[in-house]
């Protein structure tokens, strides 16, 4: 895997789940999670909408919940919000910890509906 850079890791990852290739896929889950770790972050609603399509990837879909449970506020701060389904998008906002004022998370609200349309 070190001659993928880690957007091609996840294509493989979907190819190995279309394929049934069930031996391959929590290897390369733990490689994006473990060594791809600052670009995962960094496209963070990526990787969750492409980890919530397919049920076979737990452990990226547990890493995604795991760093937005810590900190929903910074999830929020994506250039990418739009990306963001509906219903995480409003399970993050009904979150205890989000610690945002209410004109920022209007910002995001406003955010996310105009790239939804």
């Amino acid at each position: 895997m070190g001659n993928l850079d880690p957007s091609e890791v996840l294509e493989l990852l979907e190819a190995c789940d279309e394929l049934n290739f069930i031996e391959l896929i929590d290897d390369l889950q733990n490689h994006l999670i473990k060594k791809e770790e600052e670009w995962a972050q960094q496209n963070l609603i990526y990787v969750y909408k492409i980890s919530s399509k397919h049920q076979s990837f737990s452990l990226l879909q547990d890493y995604c919940d795991e760093i937005t449970y810590e900190d929903p506020k910074a999830f929020l701060k994506f250039d990418d919000i739009e990306l963001i389904e509906k219903s995480m998008f409003m399970s993050i906002l009904k979150r205890d910890n989000l610690e945002l004022e209410e004109i920022d998370i209007w910002d995001c609200v406003i955010q996310w509906g105009i790239g939804k349309s």
